[in-house]
Formats: C-alpha cells, structure tokens, sequence
C-alpha cells in the first residue's frame, strides 16, 4: 500500500524537475532525438504538459492511497484506474509540440496497448469480483472463477460451520476489492488459508485438510453458506 504514495512521491519530484528546473532530458524520448528534430519541438509547452500530467498522476495516486488507508478499496482500486486514461490523454496531446510522424506512430502504438491494458484490468476486476460457485461431488469440492480449486474429500480432516470473519493480517496473492477476498492469504487464527470470502457476511465454512491447509468459503446470502456445509457433511464421511 506505501508503494503507491512512494511513487506518488517520486512523479511530483519528477514533475518539478521537468516542468520549473527544466531538466527536459528526463522526458522520455526527447534525449534521443537529433538536434534538428529537437528544434522543431516546443519544449517550453511539452515540458509543462508533462511536469502537469505527472502532478495529475501523482494525485491519483495519493487519492488511491488514502482510500485504501481508511478501508475503501474498492474505490481506490477505482480511482487508480484513471491513470490510464489520463497517460493516454497526455500521450495524445503531446503530439502537439512534436510534430515528427514517428512520434505519432509511437503515440497510437500506446494509446492501442494502453486501452488493451485498460480494458483487461477492468474485466478482470469484473470476473475477480463475481461470486463463486462450489460444486459438491462424491470425490471433491470444486470452486470456480479466481484462484478457483479442487479439494478431495478424501484429504478433509474436518468440516464447521463458523461465525465471525478472522482477522485477515496480509494477502500473499490473491484478490482484495474490500469486500471480496479470493486466493492465498494470512490471518490472525489460522496462518496461511486460502479464501473465498464475503466479509460483509459473517458465517462461513472452514475445511482443513490432512496436509495442514485450511480453506474458507462462503456466500453473500448467509443460508446458501450453511446449505454448502450441509451438501459437504452429506458427501463427505470424516
């Protein structure tokens, strides 16, 4: 989380540098043109709009930081996601001030791979964010979507039905809008679990497994986590 204002801080330093103490060689490309192509650049302008997109980046990234700070991730997974539009607004108006059709070969090259990016992160947080689906068997426990998997039912130790969310201490990998927790993380009770887990609901289903591995799972609607531990108990002999 304090990598995110750590790069805040970074861009508003590279913002002052480039846009009040002129230090224009820290642009990306500029360096490397020739000294004709860099006569035909307005350097003056593309400077400012570059010390200005990187203040306005660095912003969102501390808006990002402080919502996450007070527990509102979702939000700040949210806002985070400006960035890309705004490095495609800045890529796109820099074109102004440098005139070279190579420059803006390269500008279309990463307006296409930014939308690409942009698009693939908000489907995924869509498809991360959608409820799983546990599938009960005679040979195992299937859970699909992110960090889905397969538990036997031959390596259950044992099978509760449990009331109040554990205290989460860090995710490992995994995925954490602030209201969905899928994936491998560390909490307070248990150690290392992996979880399927609505924190706005308080039941759930713990299963611990012979080889030390406890999963937790359960629904946004409280009766279909306890109709899941009794399809469990009714497939799985101890």
């Amino acid at each position: 989380m304090y990598i995110i204002l750590g790069v805040a801080l970074i861009l508003i330093v590279i913002g002052i540098l480039v846009k009040y103490r002129k230090w224009y060689w820290l642009i990306s490309g500029y360096n490397t043109l020739s000294a004709a192509e860099k006569d035909k650049v307005d350097i003056k302008r593309l400077g400012n709009l570059t010390g200005n997109l990187l203040f306005g980046l660095a912003g969102i990234f501390i808006i990002s930081f402080v919502l996450s700070l007070t527990g509102y991730r979702t939000a700040s997974i949210a806002v985070i996601l400006f960035v890309f539009p705004a490095a495609v607004f800045g890529t796109i108006k820099s074109q102004r001030y440098t005139p070279s059709s190579e420059g803006r070969k390269a500008a279309l090259i990463v307006v296409g791979i930014s939308s690409v990016i942009f698009v693939a992160i908000i489907g995924l947080l869509i498809w991360g964010s959608r409820e799983q689906t546990v599938i009960v068997s005679a040979e195992n426990i299937k859970v699909t979507g992110m960090y889905g998997t397969q538990i036997p039912l031959n390596e259950i130790k044992n099978v509760s039905l449990k009331e109040g969310i554990p205290n989460v201490l860090r995710k490992t990998s995994g995925l954490d809008n602030g209201k969905i927790l899928k994936g491998n993380f560390d909490t307070l009770q248990y150690g290392k679990v992996k979880l399927f887990l609505n924190i706005k609901q308080n039941t759930y289903v713990l299963i611990y497994t012979r080889g030390g591995q406890y999963y937790l799972i359960n629904f946004s609607d409280g009766q279909r986590t306890k109709d899941l531990y009794q399809n469990i108990l009714l497939f799985w002999h101890g």
